[in-house]
């Protein structure tokens, strides 16, 4: 009577770990699978994260590149969704002065627009033929046909009151053999930055169905309020994807 019990205990303690076990791997796996799906990241290893250098200091003995707080707090977002599924390497954040021109076939991912990032005007050019978005010095451009429309930030007594943001992710077109994903966060002012990493992690993520195959491409342009400095009541304006 005593050994049946026990072997009841040891069966039912047995059910009870294997059904920890497996519940624990089900929320790893809803918790990774859709970060994954949001990134595209072929190498975790290889992934450079590109951020815009916004000024340059002369210390008296060299001259020091560095980026904006904008820079920083979209960092922060996307580190924060790289890290919930990727072992990220810290050593893989550059200012866009430092990454080396053969690194553009990597996975990519880069913060600013093309005036103080390089890399960025590099994927708006190579894209340009697509006609799908841009940016100048005047404006962010949706260039879809019968789409088309310039968005302008909103700017009074010298602070800005909206802005806006692109989101590009797809197949790098620098790569040669088509395997890596580059990733875009731009925006007209540094807000719009943030305002499109904040988008692209907490609510763009939302949109990807666990069994349903995501798009490859995806164009976004993100319109934000900005208070005291901060990006708020993030809206999306524009989406293609295919």
């Amino acid at each position: 009577m005593i050994e049946y019990l026990l072997i009841e205990i040891g069966g039912s303690l047995i059910w009870f770990v294997l059904g920890f076990l497996g519940l624990k791997f089900f929320q790893m796996l809803k918790l990774r699978h859709p970060i994954k799906k949001l990134w595209k990241i072929s190498e975790i290893s290889d992934l450079y994260i590109c951020v815009a250098t916004s000024t340059k200091s002369n210390t008296g003995v060299y001259t020091r590149p560095a980026t904006g707080i904008g820079q920083v707090q979209s960092i922060g977002h996307v580190v924060e969704s790289l890290g919930k599924a990727y072992n990220l390497k810290i050593k893989n954040i550059t200012l866009s002065t430092s990454l080396h021109k053969k690194n553009i076939e990597k996975d990519l991912i880069l913060m600013g627009g093309p005036k103080n990032n390089e890399f960025s005007s590099f994927l708006l050019e190579k894209i340009n033929d697509l006609t799908i978005v841009t940016q100048t010095k005047e404006c962010i451009s949706w260039l879809r046909p019968e789409e088309k429309e310039d968005f302008f930030p909103i700017v009074k007594n010298r602070k800005v009151k909206s802005d806006y943001g692109i989101i590009i992710r797809m197949k790098n077109p620098f790569d040669t053999n088509k395997k890596t994903s580059i990733t875009l966060f731009s925006g007209f002012h540094t807000y719009g930055t943030i305002a499109a990493s904040k988008y692209f992690t907490e609510q763009y993520i939302k949109s990807l169905k666990f069994f349903k195959k995501s798009k490859e491409n995806i164009f976004l342009i993100i319109q934000c309020d900005v208070i005291d400095g901060y990006p708020t009541d993030l809206k999306l304006v524009k989406k293609y994807e295919y």
